[in-house]
């Protein structure tokens, strides 16, 4: 376990590099995003109808409705085993520490947005979920940004700032997501 823990950490430490060391965002397709100031603009609706605003900075993102939080961006799949694992750490993660963190899920394989509602609702997920089809131009933003490859689930982890802080393909035990928090939530 111990070596796990030291293979995970070393792929946190190196995945972080890539998001933070673009010296600017990739630009999306012109008519997905506006610039504005040094900065990409999306707008995500939510499976339930909000509308949640992102914006793609040099650090990192911003997104007003979680101003002060610790921001988990999550890309998953309803036919994922480890992402469907997943679920139950983040629903945890939101009852004990939804004061300070916020989650926002993007569905990647494509499932209905009827059917990804039925999900959500039989999982009892307590975090915003975005369906792939209204999250395609975010998710193209954040693969050209990461060089993510498309693999799920892909975790990235934003401190209160916005600030890009690390990321990772794969399921992250619940614990390493905790001392990750802990260690956020400690900082001013």
């Amino acid at each position: 376990m111990k070596k796990f823990f030291y293979i995970a950490m070393a792929v946190i430490a190196f995945g972080s590099l890539s998001f933070a060391e673009q010296a600017k965002p990739a630009t999306a397709k012109a008519h997905t995003a506006n610039k504005k100031q040094d900065r990409d603009e999306f707008v995500l609706t939510t499976i339930t109808g909000k509308k949640i605003k992102v914006y793609g900075t040099v650090k990192g993102l911003e997104v007003p409705a979680y101003k002060g939080k610790i921001v988990l961006l999550e890309f998953w799949g309803t036919h994922c085993p480890p992402c469907r694992e997943s679920i139950p750490h983040y629903i945890d993660i939101m009852k004990k520490y939804g004061k300070n963190v916020a989650i926002l899920a993007i569905e990647a394989q494509d499932t209905s947005k009827s059917a990804l509602a039925q999900f959500v609702k039989s999982k009892g997920i307590n975090y915003d979920v975005v369906s792939s089809s209204d999250g395609a131009y975010f998710i193209d933003y954040v693969s050209k940004r990461t060089n993510w490859n498309g693999a799920i689930p892909f975790l990235m982890i934003f401190n209160k700032k916005g600030e890009f802080i690390t990321q990772q393909i794969g399921m992250v035990p619940e614990s390493a997501i905790v001392r990750i928090l802990k260690k956020l939530m400690a900082q001013k």
